[in-house]
């Protein structure tokens, strides 16, 4: 219950309708953000946090897309846990982890 206290007001209930929207949505083919203030809540998380780090485990179909809200929102750092190669600005260190390889290598040696 702490940690729902110190969220900035409203944000448990702004966060639970968008994703019922989202939910309405679910079967698109497309994996997109359906509300630009969806995408203006996420910013604003990530400004009024200072959240320097970001973790992206999308869709490839949102990676993008994705990436450019984290650089607009402010993030400095990005691990890429998607297969999508990503074109982010020098200002922002970007890490590729390529998640399948890996497991492949690993069923190799077991």
């Amino acid at each position: 219950m702490d940690r729902i206290e110190k969220l900035p007001p409203r944000t448990v209930e702004r966060l639970s309708k968008y994703r019922r929207l989202l939910y309405k949505y679910r079967d698109l083919e497309e994996a997109h953000i359906f509300s630009h203030k969806l995408a203006d809540l996420f910013k604003q998380i990530i400004l009024e946090k200072t959240i320097h780090i970001a973790i992206l485990t999308v869709p490839p179909e949102s990676a993008a897309q994705t990436a450019i809200l984290l650089q607009q929102a402010g993030i400095k750092g990005i691990l890429n846990f998607t297969s999508v190669h990503l074109d982010v600005t020098p200002e922002i260190y970007l890490k590729n982890y390529d998640i399948i390889t890996s497991l492949e290598e690993i069923g190799f040696f077991i």
